[in-house]
């Protein structure tokens, strides 16, 4: 028999609305009949928003005690501590029962993606999200050491309005970020809501800038010109391809990008910076335009 979610949803919602433990507790065991939550499968976002967010809804309300909260979020179930962030970000939000950004802190370190996505879906979808009460959440993990804690704040970002975004991306400590894939990831998302926002030439003057230090910015730089909304901009695009180049020489994401702008209607651009490249002095560009003539020429 097929479970339904919707029944489940409807026992737990009563039961948290009187807070009794017991009686919450019966009902969230109904969650252990969905196979994804008992065989701690990874969770995929359409679940988390199906699913997990609204049960986390369910449970920040007043009547819940924090103490009924804490088997969830030391839960060895993914499914389950996804749940109890999704209830302590909304609370955290709605200011219940003194909920802190320090009470998330943990789960936002969780080993788990899937636990810290549920933590960026339930923020940023919430209505009672403000720029504001994101913006201190976005700052305060920005700054701790934790990768993945920074990753989940880079994941909020395009959640703010737009030019509250590029101003965190334009003052972000290059120093402090790391290589990690998932924060790279996050970086990625974060510029790329900016060029789908129509904000093309301002994502892409951060990307110039960024370009300077090509060691940590590369692969994002890379990634966001092969973006219809940076082709848009071919001029400016490929100077930025041309600083990369000259740093990095050639790379399947530079040659990625150049056929990416050239798809996307910029032949002629593309082709007069690939010859320029294979006639400059700099070695780089040479080996740059070589590796790329084949693909664009």
């Amino acid at each position: 028999m097929k479970l339904d979610t919707r029944t489940l949803l409807r026992d737990i919602q009563a039961a948290a609305r009187i807070g009794h433990i017991e009686s919450l507790w019966t009902a969230l065991e109904g969650l252990l009949d969905i196979p994804q939550i008992a065989g701690n499968h990874q969770l995929d976002e359409t679940f988390i928003r199906k699913v997990i967010v609204p049960v986390g809804e369910a449970l920040a309300r007043p009547m819940v005690t924090p103490t009924a909260l804490q088997p969830l979020v030391n839960h060895e179930l993914a499914g389950l501590r996804s749940v109890g962030g999704a209830a302590l970000a909304l609370r955290y939000l709605k200011g219940i029962n003194g909920t802190a950004l320090k009470d998330l802190k943990r789960l936002g370190q969780d080993p788990r993606q899937d636990v810290r996505t549920t933590l960026v879906l339930a923020f940023s979808a919430s209505p009672d999200t403000s720029p504001q009460k994101l913006g201190a959440v976005i700052d305060a993990w920005l700054a701790e050491s934790s990768p993945r804690l920074k990753t989940v704040a880079l994941s909020l970002l395009p959640a703010l309005p737009p030019e509250e975004t590029l101003s965190r991306l334009q003052g972000l400590d290059r120093g402090s970020l790391s290589a990690e894939p998932e924060v790279r990831r996050a970086l990625f998302e974060a510029v790329d809501s900016l060029g789908k926002n129509e904000m093309g030439e301002q994502a892409l003057a951060l990307l110039a800038d960024w370009s300077q230090d090509a060691e940590t910015y590369y692969w994002v730089i890379a990634r966001c010109l092969a973006k219809s909304w940076a082709a848009a901009f071919p001029e400016k695009s490929l100077a930025i391809l041309t600083t990369l180049a000259a740093q990095q020489g050639p790379k399947k994401k530079i040659r990625t990008a150049l056929q990416a702008i050239q798809t996307y209607g910029a032949d002629q651009h593309v082709r007069q910076t690939v010859q320029q490249w294979q006639a400059a002095e700099n070695k780089n560009l040479q080996d740059a335009g070589n590796d790329a003539a084949d693909a664009v020429l």
